[in-house]
């Protein structure tokens, strides 16, 4: 019986290591989940960017600012993105008299679809 271990053990090439367990689950770790893939696409504010657009561009409303973030989170292009704010935003929020801080939200908006 040795005999015929140590042959089985002579066939087998040295080349054909077992794959380490790194090698094994890097393609896993790879992958995204879609969740994943869309929630890295989505506008983000910090703190003091979310309170200046809610006070200045919102008119103090959380809520339209939230309701507003979400629909641009879900349109697929920076047009369509564009052609929303305009349509919508800023002219029910008079964000013509607002410039500076209407820029710096659209320049978000522009980050999200770059």
């Amino acid at each position: 019986e040795e005999a015929s271990t140590e042959s089985a053990l002579e066939e087998t090439p040295e080349s054909e290591e077992a794959p380490t367990q790194q090698e094994i689950f890097a393609p896993a770790a790879e992958k995204k989940s879609l969740n994943d893939r869309l929630a890295g696409n989505v506008l983000k504010f910090g703190l003091n960017d979310r309170i200046g657009f809610v006070n200045d561009l919102f008119n103090g409303s959380q809520e339209d600012f939230n309701r507003t973030v979400s629909q641009l989170n879900t349109l697929g292009s920076l047009s369509e993105a564009m052609e929303f704010i305009e349509t919508h935003i800023s002219g029910e929020y008079g964000w013509d008299q607002k410039e500076e801080m209407a820029a710096r939200f659209i320049a978000a908006v522009e980050q999200k679809f770059n």
